[in-house]
């Protein structure tokens, strides 16, 4: 065996007199030239096919003329410029062409490097231009060294990792820079797209202009499900949509963020068609139309526990923050912060929710487009709300059943804090619509109990308008819908001009229960009239009436028990005195 020496593979490449024989050395310093950190090691495998004139790096080999070359790696180790990539090229005064052909050549050279079988490829600190979307088929570990991949036209991917008809396993991508091109609706830009992938990991990794930052899902034809993903420490900027799950079990994501268009219609991060086993920590979205989509997932996989877990998720200006549609695994939010959204959580067909030790705070009247709610209820909904705050401008929740289908839902507030959003000068806020809908508006054939037990109902109301209430407490009259609120304080921060609450006559009122409550400010004081009336009243063709004087009043006082009031003006109205009513109560 004989060792060659050459200042480049270049100067290889164009050397007229070759006497290496299969199974000879040659050493390099360089790819193109001396020290353009192209140096590489190559064993000389065959000499007597007749190739190609030019230099042609394919994955591991290298033809020139009559020599085919393997390069060898140091301790399982290599770069792309040992595979002719051109990182940091100065397109001055370059033709089209010439620059076409740079583009292409680091396709050629990184899809090489990263398909040679070496498991460890690195990258310089430089920016490397593609044309095209780079194919990964082999496990291999990607160090970016903080060099930047830009798409210079549009693609369909930047990097594609794609195990044909199994799983291509134990890969890695860290500390890189992956900057696409956004795309219109025939032209969709995806920075890394990950089909029947297991092992799969990224880090460090920075996503810029893309309609998706992160496909990770399973072919229609791969039997196994995409598996042990992990993603953490990772930003996508001025994307359409972040990241996508389908078909995924036991992922982690921690400390990312995405930012999406403003006004955009993308997905922070979308979960869907059988996800389960993860967590996502330390994560937030921005912008966009919906902030975190969990969906389609019925726990049918077999797998011992499924369950999802969002730890300390920031969602921000989303038109929906969160949405939960189709699904029955367990799913769990702790630290949930919403800011300065449209819409806080959409419930659709979906049970086993639970939110704990968070905060949702909507957007003022005047930024929003239509009515908001903290809590929108689609089809039916299970879910748990414990030690939560919401800060709203509109009412509470929605509600929307189909009728002609038997539908048994089961909200449960625990601890929780229902504010009225106080915003000087904000239109709607100081003569809103409403403090909230707190029962079930919709449907006859609805089933649904909705419990509040050691909440804080908390309102900024100071003037009146017609049929503006703070709460509203609403059952369908031939529904079996059932609404309790127990152990919970009402206050109003303002001098109170409105009646608490409102039982219109399609109140059902033998399923609504007010038990052992605290009301502060309590009293309607219409200031026409000087005159007091109870905490609760009914409009009657337009006006507000105290229940008392109703022929229903007394089914409407059986709603309340052990309940304390205290008013700021405790004046007397038709014989009506705080010590009478609480005969009532």
């Amino acid at each position: 065996m004989e060792i060659y020496f050459y200042n480049s593979l270049v100067e290889f490449s164009m050397n007229s007199k070759h006497n290496e024989k299969i199974g000879d050395i040659v050493k390099t310093a360089g790819f193109y030239k001396l020290n353009d950190s192209g140096a590489a090691t190559y064993i000389v495998t065959s000499n007597s096919k007749p190739l190609s004139d030019n230099l042609v790096v394919s994955r591991e080999f290298v033809y020139h003329k009559f020599h085919e070359l393997r390069i060898l790696s140091e301790n399982g180790k290599g770069c792309v410029e040992q595979f002719g990539a051109k990182g940091n090229v100065d397109l001055t005064g370059l033709s089209d062409d010439e620059k076409a052909n740079i583009y292409l050549t680091n396709n050629t050279a990184i899809e090489s490097a990263l398909n040679s079988g070496i498991s460890t490829i690195a990258f310089s600190n430089k920016t490397y231009l593609i044309s095209g979307g780079i194919s990964v088929e082999k496990s291999v570990n990607i160090v970016g060294n903080s060099a930047s991949i830009e798409l210079v036209s549009e693609n369909s991917s930047v990097f594609s990792f794609d195990g044909p008809n199994n799983m291509l396993e134990n890969v890695s991508i860290s500390d890189i820079n992956i900057k696409g091109i956004v795309g219109n609706a025939n032209n969709s830009c995806t920075l890394i797209n990950a089909e029947n992938v297991a092992g799969f990991k990224i880090d460090n990794v920075k996503f810029f202009d893309a309609n998706k930052a992160l496909d990770i899902h399973k072919a229609e034809n791969a039997y196994d499900n995409c598996s042990n993903i992990r993603i953490k420490n990772c930003i996508a900027e001025n994307v359409e949509n972040g990241f996508k799950f389908s078909n995924v079990y036991d992922f982690k994501i921690q400390n990312c963020r995405i930012e999406m268009f403003e006004n955009g219609d993308g997905i922070g991060l979308n979960l869907m068609n059988n996800v389960g086993v993860g967590t996502v920590e330390d994560f937030s979205a921005s912008e966009g139309y919906i902030g975190v989509s969990y969906s389609n997932s019925l726990g049918w996989s077999g797998y011992a526990v499924e369950r999802i877990l969002f730890k300390n998720l920031l969602i921000s200006s989303a038109v929906i923050a969160i949405e939960m549609v189709d699904t029955d695994i367990p799913v769990h939010f702790a630290n949930t912060m919403i800011v300065d959204s449209y819409s806080g959580i959409y419930i659709s067909s979906a049970k086993n929710i639970t939110m704990t030790n968070s905060s949702v705070q909507l957007v003022a009247p005047s930024e929003a487009d239509e009515y908001t709610n903290p809590v929108s209820i689609f089809n039916f909904a299970q879910a748990k709300f414990i030690h939560t705050q919401f800060d709203f401008p509109y009412n509470f929740q929605s509600v929307d059943f189909n009728e002609d289908t038997k539908i048994t839902s089961d909200l449960v507030f625990v601890d929780c804090t229902l504010q009225k959003t106080d915003i000087t000068g904000a239109e709607g806020v100081t003569s809103p619509s409403g403090f909230g809908l707190f029962g079930v508006i919709g449907a006859d054939k609805i089933g649904v109990t909705e419990t509040f037990d050691a909440c804080e109902f908390r309102s900024y109301i100071q003037n009146y308008s017609a049929g503006n209430m703070p709460v509203v407490l609403s059952v369908p009259n031939n529904s079996d819908s059932k609404l309790i609120i127990k152990n919970c304080r009402f206050v109003n921060e303002n001098s109170c001009t409105v009646p608490y609450f409102k039982l219109d006559d399609s109140a059902k009122f033998d399923n609504i229960v007010v038990y052992n409550c605290f009301f502060e400010n309590y009293n309607y004081t219409d200031s026409n009239a000087s005159s007091v009336y109870p905490i609760f009243g009914r409009v009657v063709n337009g006006s507000i009436t105290p229940s008392n004087t109703d022929e229903n009043g007394a089914k409407i006082h059986n709603i309340f028990a052990r309940c304390n009031m205290r008013s700021s003006e405790p004046t007397r109205n038709s014989g009506t005195t705080i010590n009478e009513m609480k005969e009532y109560l």
